[in-house]
């Protein structure tokens, strides 16, 4: 996708991307910030093996699985959401460009008739 261009010659890369969508869909820049630390190795993944932290003795306790035992609900609700929320968005705009190719598409059909 980087090496796509747009109609302005920007590459679309995830950055350009985001800052375009953020101008229509608000949401859209903190829930890329706060999602792409579970592509790149952050502190995403450490603080969701985080099972405990004991501010008095500095302990924390920890698990690493093949399970998501320390991951809370609520993590799984707001990544659910996320992509409802970004499903639509695409699907939005993906009826936005097949309604552009078909007008288009028959605009040009017909002037070639004439």
């Amino acid at each position: 996708m980087r090496k796509i261009k747009d109609r302005n010659g920007n590459n679309l890369t995830d950055n350009y991307l985001t800052k375009q969508l953020s101008k229509e869909y608000k949401w859209i820049l903190n829930t890329y910030r706060e999602t792409s630390g579970y592509i790149h190795l952050s502190s995403k993944h450490y603080f969701n093996t985080l099972k405990e932290f004991d501010g008095n003795t500095g302990t924390l306790t920890f698990a690493i699985s093949d399970k998501d035992t320390c991951v809370k609900e609520e993590f799984y609700l707001e990544a659910v959401n996320a992509m409802i929320a970004i499903s639509i968005a695409i699907m939005r705009y993906l009826h936005g460009w097949s309604h552009t190719k078909e007008t288009y598409s028959i605009s040009t059909k017909f002037n070639e008739k004439k």
